[in-house]
């Protein structure tokens, strides 16, 4: 029942804070909670391969020149991103 409260509980202020902060699609504020909220979803080695890539392309930008050092600082940036949907 607490593990319910609290999910709801944060669904319901996701989508307040996603139209506060007039993000693009806060429509997915929501459902983005509820698959983050899932206690056995394979968090603990998604957030050591996600520690692995960004410390990996922060290694490589400090190593590469020019615009390969760009494009290692822009894969650990846009890495956990969602792609956007094509609109029309």
């Amino acid at each position: 029942m607490i593990f319910a409260a609290k999910t709801t509980a944060s669904g319901l202020i996701a989508p307040l804070v996603a139209f506060t902060f007039n993000l693009d699609q806060p429509q997915w504020a929501l459902l983005t909670v509820f698959i983050v909220a899932q206690p056995q979803s394979g968090r603990v080695l998604f957030l050591g391969a996600l520690a692995f890539w960004i410390g990996f392309c922060t290694f490589g930008s400090q190593y590469a020149r020019d615009f390969a050092a760009y494009s290692f600082v822009f894969s650990g940036y846009t890495l956990a991103k969602r792609p956007r949907a094509a609109r029309s």
